[in-house]
């Protein structure tokens, strides 16, 4: 009996804490970047590269570790996840990148960010 607890003691210490640890591993080596903010209907926030209040959203790296975008994409259709591609860029550790949603597109390295969509501010789909 005592060995048949001791085993659920252990089983229980590796469910309650190894795995969550191994989990969290996990989310930082494979680059965990997420939509950290996002503005629709700008009137009076942030303004893009030609003075025009777009709409836009915010990602962030929430990693130890830098991330390359390259291969990730935004879109505001579930029907299309491959929108709009980022470009090959590296976002360090805790950064942020911003993308104006603005019914024009550029994914040009070292250039503002411009989505081919813009955000409805009654709410519609939105992923990373």
């Amino acid at each position: 009996m005592k060995s048949g607890l001791r085993r659920l003691g252990v089983l229980t210490f590796l469910a309650r804490f190894l795995l969550p640890a191994v989990l969290a591993l996990h989310l930082q080596a494979s680059g965990q970047v997420i939509i950290s903010e996002f503005l629709a209907n700008n009137v009076s926030g942030l303004r893009d590269e030609h003075g025009n209040l777009s709409d836009w959203i915010e990602v962030f790296n929430t990693t130890n570790t830098t991330v390359n975008m390259d291969g990730w994409f935004l879109t505001d259709s579930a029907g299309n996840l491959t929108k709009w591609r980022f470009p090959a860029t590296n976002l360090p550790p805790s950064g942020f990148l911003v993308v104006f949603a603005d019914n024009t597109n550029q994914a040009i390295l070292g250039l503002p960010l411009h989505a081919p969509f813009a955000l409805s501010g009654g709410g519609e789909y939105l992923a990373l």
